[in-house]
């Protein structure tokens, strides 16, 4: 358990000075969510499938977009507990907002 949790806090580091750097940094509790009533799982909550086909089919960018681009935007929408537009910029989904 120890190991894994220096590696997600590793990935956490390594997406806040990366992928992530102009945006509000992650924590533990982003996707964990603080664990709620089960404050010690270890694992972040399962997502509703029903919810992420429902935002797949409601996709806001380019009808042409891959379906996994499209499940995987909609995966990270509803983990983080966000929309589109909190990254992106509506009416040009290619570009992203800085965050800061």
């Amino acid at each position: 358990m120890y190991r894994a949790a220096a590696a997600m806090e590793k990935m956490a580091t390594d997406l806040n000075k990366g992928l992530l750097k102009p945006y509000r940094p992650i924590t533990c509790f982003t996707c964990h969510r603080g664990g709620g009533e089960e404050h010690n799982m270890a694992h972040p909550r399962p997502l509703d499938r029903r919810q992420v086909q429902a935002m797949t089919t409601a996709w806001p960018g380019d009808a042409r977009d891959p379906d996994g681009v499209r499940r995987t935007m909609s995966e990270y929408s509803l983990s983080l507990g966000v929309n589109c537009d909190y990254c992106h910029v509506v009416g040009n989904w290619k570009a992203t907002r800085s965050r800061r």
